[in-house]
């Protein structure tokens, strides 16, 4: 069985204020004519379908275009794909029971009742049968209603074991609140995720697909040492950090969440990383779909098939005279820019001959290392300042530049600050 591994594609997402709906068409393009080449049996959609929670009618029309061309020029695809912690779970589930009969399973919300499980979708091929368990972005407080709602009907059954009669009696007899077994405490992302999965009977003899949109490390690893992604969610602390080892015994894990394309534990539980670049710590970072080849359990292989956006972000650092005469195969691009020149420009001339050079232009900054470095005499050579010189190397620093207006404007500002003084 072959799969194809998409995720993040934050649709309706700007960067820098540009609207980046071509770029997913463009992108999109590509997925199709991969997905037409190596005909997949399903695709996956890891989470982060839309950028908002309440995504513009724009971005659901870029949807609807990406997965009307699927159905109608691969119809037999199935399409399965989970909310991320940008969507909004109820909306991802409207019509989850009318889109599977076109074989769109679009999974919102996790379970929430204790007569519901994870999502599974099963597939067939020459070997058996492959389960896929469709599991939306939680957080604990999503999971904890659902575990005290089982831990209640469970202090109730009256076939209950000796030891949960002895934790109600214990209960009962103590001023203290009620003590709650540490099988139905979810109080972490860790809980959260090991509670939902403890309730699945997952057949470990069939070969067995899970998708997640979830933060996951090796219990080895460092969350504060991974390189993230400026257009990521990040929470203080890494609280959202999963131990990847939970999800060992499945055959394929399709994360999506981390932007970064990236392997969390092995060559079978990966992070595909967003298509398109989304922020300017995106710089050339090679875009990919991944392609899973599942033959007979214990036997599968994965392989990247590089995506080309059709605009890369680059982030370009040097003198403004390099910055205006050289890097033109980078002009098409998105390009943020680093002005280091030692010495003070006329900054007002610079942005805008740098808007003529690079159409796409992100943001300009200067490099201000060398005011540091030379900290003394910069001290010395702004005691020497008049305000109005003072207010124009601070605005160069900055990259603002004042027209005749507002240069007129601050020198009455600064005249009438004098007068009081």
């Amino acid at each position: 069985m072959k799969i194809f591994h998409l995720s993040d594609l934050h649709i309706g997402a700007r960067l820098f204020q540009r609207d980046l709906s071509s770029d997913h068409d463009y992108i999109f393009d590509q997925v199709l004519e991969e997905i037409k080449k190596h005909q997949p049996d399903a695709l996956v959609i890891a989470g982060d379908i839309f950028d908002k929670a309440i995504p513009s009618a724009e971005a659901v029309a870029t949807f609807n275009r990406f997965v009307s061309r699927l159905k109608k020029e691969v119809p037999d695809l199935h399409v399965m794909m989970i909310s991320g912690n940008h969507d909004n779970n109820e909306r991802i589930d409207l019509f989850r029971d009318v889109l599977c009969y076109e074989k769109i399973h679009m999974i919102g919300k996790a379970p929430n009742k204790p007569d519901q499980r994870i999502e599974k979708v099963v597939l067939q091929d020459e070997f058996g049968e492959v389960n896929f368990y469709l599991l939306p972005f939680v957080r604990p407080s999503m999971v904890r209603p659902l575990a005290l709602s089982e831990y209640a009907i469970a202090a109730n059954d009256k076939t209950e074991n000796e030891t949960k009669s002895k934790i109600r009696k214990q209960n009962a007899e103590s001023d203290q609140p009620e003590l709650i077994p540490e099988k139905y405490c979810v109080s972490s992302y860790q809980q959260a995720l090991q509670y939902l999965l403890n309730r699945e009977e997952i057949d470990l003899s069939k070969r067995n697909v899970i998708v997640s949109h979830q933060f996951y490390l090796p219990a080895s690893s460092k969350a504060d040492q991974l390189d993230r992604c400026d257009s990521e969610i990040k929470t203080i602390g890494n609280i959202d950090r999963i131990d990847a080892e939970l999800l060992d015994g499945f055959d394929y894990v399709a994360l999506g969440h981390i932007h970064k394309p990236m392997k969390c534990k092995g060559e079978n539980i990966r992070y595909c990383g967003s298509p398109i670049p989304l922020s300017v710590s995106e710089s050339r970072q090679k875009k990919q779909i991944l392609m899973i080849d599942l033959h007979e359990k214990g036997n599968q292989s994965v392989t990247s098939i590089e995506l080309k956006p059709k605009r890369q972000v680059v982030k370009l650092s040097d003198l403004a005279e390099n910055l205006l005469s050289k890097y033109s195969e980078y002009e098409n691009d998105y390009v943020s820019v680093e002005i280091t020149d030692p010495v003070d420009l006329n900054m007002s001339d610079v942005n805008d001959r740098l808007r003529m050079k690079y159409p796409y232009l992100l943001d300009i900054v200067r490099k201000t290392d060398y005011r540091r470095e030379n900290h003394e005499e910069t001290s010395e050579k702004t005691k020497q300042l008049s305000p109005m010189e003072l207010c124009l190397d601070f605005a160069g620093i900055r990259s603002i530049a004042f027209d005749a207006e507002e240069l007129n404007l601050l020198q009455q500002a600064i005249n009438e600050a004098w007068m009081e003084e």
